[in-house]
């Protein structure tokens, strides 16, 4: 839509940067829980590989001890049997990080670990407070003094302050919450209480688990299942839990009806085989693709000469609401329909019309989306109406294969452009236009989110890719010029010298082998063009 315009003099960041992910847990039959931990922390890794670190306690020990270890590097290089071992305690909080705020820096490498007057805390934050300097400027008038340059040493104070004034930690966890804004999920460890929330808006996952007679809070689901935890549910957004030796109890009284998501949750940051507040990742990124596919194929069995732009649009939307899905394009940005039906010397984003008919000898281009359980779905196809020119017919097959080229690249380990330049090479090897002022996009439960995706080389490598990616790819082909003209409708894009224009667009998921293409038609499948491998 419009904001597939690619902005040329925009700066694109090389590295996507992780949030981090927060781990804990407290055993009620006394058991050491250092290595459950380190297990969770290392099913956690792909959210920060920067530092990380444990921290523990005995509940029935003396107030106070806490024993950690912590540094810069990888999970499994910065904990051995040796060092795991000394860390005893039945209660305990870990993390991993990558520098969203403050150095990267061994100082910064969390859990915190606070003593003050009342005891002591152990700290583990995900997310971004986006008043952290006006909190840290305040703090310091009051005389704190900050150990690290990370928004985690803010919340932990915060705490702190607050714990001089009410009678609980979870009632001081609930004070500082209220003066944060931003996004976060965290886990505080108090001597003898395991402590998990999330912002009201619940930007930031947090999750609860238990195993035998032990409870955890986690990121992911992915680190239950790795240490062999049942998911109990997810914390709601605003809300508290303190987990004692009593169980579990909740405050929700920061709970707001108004929540929101973070998108890089989805499409970056979470492993595939996680479920976020009660939707499976994976499954509704593939069931979003499958049923889109389906959306297509039918489209393509009804594209007739006679039949009018809107008699699409009209068929498109019943069949994609038939699947209990949301159009993605009705209303986006003011766009006026479900399905953006392109003809001849159209790019993208043609808007259907009563007035406007399909005849004998049209290439026609249909573009649409899904949206199922709040994941989106993006494919594209160009058709022939009947018989088409030589010309036309190589077009449409050579942009179609423009995009299979770029498949051989979409493997995590290689970069963003690897993919553009394999489309724009294969493209301009046969003299065509590879339009620039359109590209493809990231792609989760927003349409279109960062990075771009352009459709020929540049000299930037762009992001490296990273398994559990989805990324809406759509090369747009043109027979003559690359230049492109929007129309007086603001929507409608054809080539500036009125020749012919291809389009295919499909969601693929990025995986350490070659890619899952989503979107994938059941004809397309027949005809052995692509085979999705099974996920082991």
């Amino acid at each position: 839509m419009k904001n597939y315009l690619n902005q040329t003099d925009k700066t694109v960041e090389d590295e996507l940067h992780d949030e981090c992910g927060v781990f804990g847990a407290y055993d009620f039959d006394g058991n050491d829980v250092a290595s459950t931990i380190y297990y969770g922390l290392f099913a956690l890794q792909h959210r920060g590989q920067e530092s990380c670190g444990i921290a523990v306690s005995d509940t029935e020990g003396p107030k106070g001890k806490v024993l950690a270890h912590k540094d810069m590097g990888l999970v499994n290089e910065v904990f051995n049997a040796k060092n795991l071992e000394n860390l005893k305690g039945n209660i305990g909080v870990g993390h991993v990080r990558y520098s969203t705020a403050g150095s990267s820096v061994r100082e910064n490498a969390q859990p915190l670990v606070l003593n003050y007057v009342k005891g002591t805390l152990g700290l583990a934050h995900n997310g971004n407070l986006l008043n952290a300097l006006e909190l840290r400027e305040e703090l310091s008038y009051t005389g704190a003094i900050f150990q690290t340059t990370i928004d985690s040493e803010v919340i932990a104070y915060l705490i702190a302050r607050q714990r001089l004034e009410v009678g609980t930690v979870e009632e001081a966890v609930k004070g500082a919450m209220q003066k944060l804004k931003g996004a976060y999920s965290l886990i505080v460890m108090s001597p003898r209480k395991l402590i998990g929330a999330r912002d009201p808006f619940g930007f930031k996952p947090l999750c609860i688990g238990k195993r035998d007679n032990a409870y955890f809070l986690s990121s992911e689901t992915c680190a239950l299942d790795t240490v062999g935890a049942e998911f109990v549910r997810d914390v709601l957004p605003g809300e508290i839990v303190t987990i004692t030796k009593d169980g579990i109890a909740s405050d929700t009284s920061l709970c707001q009806e108004k929540k929101a998501r973070c998108i890089f949750e989805y499409i970056y940051f979470a492993r595939p085989d996680s479920d976020i507040d009660g939707m499976s990742v994976y499954e509704s990124r593939i069931n979003a693709g499958k049923i889109l596919a389906k959306v297509h194929e039918g489209l393509k069995k009804e594209l007739n000469p006679g039949m009018s732009t809107l008699d699409i649009d009209r068929i498109g939307e019943e069949m994609i609401r038939s699947f209990g899905c949301e159009p993605s394009f009705k209303n986006y940005q003011g766009y006026p329909a479900s399905v953006c039906v392109s003809i001849n010397e159209e790019v993208v984003h043609g808007i259907p019309r009563k007035d406007r008919i399909i005849e004998e000898g049209d290439i026609v281009s249909l573009d649409t989306g899904v949206i199922y359980k709040g994941y989106q779905s993006d494919a594209a196809r160009t058709h022939g109406v009947g018989e088409i020119t030589e010309d036309a017919r190589l077009l449409i097959e050579r942009t179609r294969q423009s995009f299979f080229e770029g498949m051989k690249y979409a493997v995590a380990g290689n970069h963003l452009h690897d993919i553009s330049g394999a489309i724009g090479d294969y493209a301009e090897s046969f003299g065509y236009g590879v339009v620039r002022d359109l590209c493809g996009h990231g792609i989760g439960t927003h349409m279109h989110e960062d990075p771009e995706i352009p459709n020929y080389r540049k000299f930037r490598r762009g992001i490296k890719l990273k398994a559990g990616m989805t990324l809406a790819v759509e090369p747009m082909i043109n027979l003559g010029t690359e230049r492109v003209v929007w129309m007086d409708d603001d929507w409608t894009v054809v080539t500036e010298d009125m020749d012919l224009s291809a389009h295919y667009e499909n969601t693929i998921l990025i995986r350490e082998g070659k890619p899952e293409i989503l979107s994938l038609t059941d004809s397309e499948i027949a005809e052995g063009i692509w085979s999705n491998d099974p996920i082991l």
